[in-house]
């Protein structure tokens, strides 16, 4: 099915996310000593049911970008790539009080609904991405990471930039069933010619693939860093690209402080753009 919209039903829209960006901002004074991601965050309707962008696009809380599922495909996934930028950021504009910004990139398996009517959001979450963080003063932080879910997140030793263009891949590599699966993650930073494997165990679900721009969490959902243009391309999974539209697999944020992440259609080989704005609706151009 397809489902669109434009004018004022793509205002009205816009400013459904806003609402939810500005619903319940609780203070949030001091930078987290650390932070952490989340599985999907979905927003509701009074009724119950999900709330939904322009194109049918999910509303979030805290993810932005695209998923496949098995509750749409059938597929266990055990396998998923993607290469992004790491977009540089600076800070604000916000409505939280000081703290620091976050903007995560990542590649992952589960974590998303386990359902059309997401009844349940997927607790095991196996990924790994860079994060770019800002403080109020300006200062920029970027660094690599995977996370198994509900582990805290592990550094990856790759030395990151702003601008750095970044591929990374997750496979199942043995019998994935259980509660040992071997999983193989890789990332390789192309700008400075840096590369990192490692293989670890871990309990995944396999009900999804997903390519996303998150706001970290540390008790609550972080602000989001003002990342303006985040740039994904080669989203794959099961080593292939997977048919991906904005109605059936699209993902909107709308945050708790003012932040909003708006995704533009897929182009070739599942490239995308997630978009930055603020208390508005920004055009996410397709790359």
């Amino acid at each position: 099915m397809t489902h669109s919209c434009s004018g004022p039903a793509r205002t009205l829209a816009a400013t459904a996310i806003l609402g939810l960006a500005l619903a319940a901002t609780p203070a949030l004074a001091d930078p987290p000593p650390s932070h952490g991601h989340a599985p999907v965050q979905p927003h509701r309707d009074t009724d119950g049911s999900l709330k939904r962008g322009p194109h049918f696009e999910l509303i979030t809380g805290n993810w932005a970008g695209y998923a496949v599922a098995n509750f749409q495909t059938g597929q266990k996934y055990t396998a998923a790539r993607a290469s992004w930028l790491v977009a540089p950021v600076v800070f604000g504009p916000t409505l939280s009080e000081g703290s620091d910004e976050y903007a995560a990139s990542w590649v992952g398996i589960g974590g998303y609904c386990t359902d059309a009517l997401c009844s349940g959001a997927d607790p095991t979450l196996i990924q790994l991405g860079t994060t770019s963080e800002v403080a109020p003063d300006g200062t920029t932080t970027y660094s690599a990471w995977y996370e198994m879910l509900p582990q805290p997140p592990v550094a990856i030793p790759l030395e990151i930039h702003a601008n750095d263009q970044i591929t990374a891949a997750l496979e199942c590599v043995g019998a994935c069933v259980g509660k040992k699966q071997p999983w193989t993650l890789t990332m390789t930073d192309l700008t400075t010619n840096q590369s990192w494997s490692h293989t670890v165990t871990y309990a995944s679900s396999l009900l999804s693939a997903e390519w996303i721009e998150e706001a970290p969490v540390m008790g609550g959902i972080l602000p989001l860093a003002n990342f303006t243009v985040a740039p994904f391309a080669q989203a794959g999974a099961n080593g292939s690209y997977p048919s991906i539209t904005l109605a059936d697999n699209g993902i909107l944020m709308g945050d708790p402080w003012g932040q909003i992440g708006w995704l533009s259609e897929p182009g070739a080989f599942n490239a995308f753009n997630v978009c930055y704005a603020f208390l508005a609706f920004t055009p996410c151009p397709t790359p």
